[in-house]
C-alpha cells in the first residue's frame, strides 16, 4: 500500500540540515516510521507510558532505515535533550526492542561497510553508532582477527583488509577488492 504525503520544500531543507544523506530518503523513512508507530498504535493501542513511547518511536525509525545515529540525532531534536540523553535513549529502545531491532541493526552494518574508503592496506569505517561498532566487536569476537582501530578522526576506525572482509561475510555481503599493500600483486 503506498500513501501519498506532501512534503512542503522546508521540511526537506529541514531534514537536509538535521540528517546526513539524500534529504529525500531521509523524509521517506522518517514518513514510514510515522506510519509503523501509528499502525502500532492502532492495533495494539496506547502505551503505557513516556518511556515506552520513547522506545517505540526509537523503534520504527530504526526499523525504517535510519541507523543508529540518526535516530540519536533525530532523537535530541524532537525531545528537545543532549546527545548524550539522546544516545542513552537509543541505546535503551535498542535494549527494550533487541529481537525485533536485528534485521535494522544487520542493515546499518551492511551500509556502513558499503559506504567503507580503501585506505593503505585496509580501509576506512565511519562509526555514526555505538549500535554499529558494537555488532562489529559482536561480529568479530572469537575470531581471531584483528579488531578495527581508532583513527585520529573522530568516529572512524581503520581495519585491516581481512577484518573488512570477515565482516563483509559475517553481514551477508560480498568480497570488496581493495588496495593491496605496498610490494604485493
Amino acid at each position: 500500500m503506498n500513501v501519498d504525503v506532501e512534503v512542503v520544500p522546508e521540511a526537506l531543507t529541514a531534514i537536509g540540515e538535521l540528517l546526513d544523506g539524500d534529504p529525500e530518503q531521509n523524509c521517506e523513512r522518517i514518513l514510514e516510521a510515522g506510519a509503523r508507530l501509528t499502525l502500532i498504535l492502532a492495533v495494539e493501542g496506547p502505551v503505557s507510558s513516556p518511556t515506552d513511547w520513547d522506545n517505540l518511536l526509537i523503534r520504527c525509525l530504526m526499523e525504517a532505515g535510519l541507523d543508529a545515529g540518526e535516530v540519536e540525532t533525530f532523537t535530541s531534536r524532537y525531545f528537545r535533550i543532549t546527545k548524550r540523553k539522546a544516545r542513552n535513549r537509543v541505546e535503551n529502545a535498542l535494549a527494550r526492542y533487541r529481537t525485533e531491532l536485528a534485521a535494522a541493526r544487520k542493515t546499518a552494518v551492511q551500509r556502513l561497510l558499503e559506504d567503507a574508503k580503501p585506505y593503505q592496506a585496509g580501509w576506512r569505517l565511519q562509526i555514526r553508532s555505538a549500535f554499529v561498532e558494537d555488532s562489529i566487536m559482536e561480529a568479530l569476537d572469537g575470531t581471531g582477527l584483528p579488531a578495527p582501530t581508532r583513527t585520529t578522526s573522530m568516529g572512524v576506525l581503520s581495519a585491516a583488509d581481512e577484518t573488512y572482509q570477515a565482516l563483509r561475510k559475517a553481514f551477508g555481503l560480498a568480497e570488496r577488492p581493495g588496495k593491496k599493500p605496498p610490494g604485493e600483486k
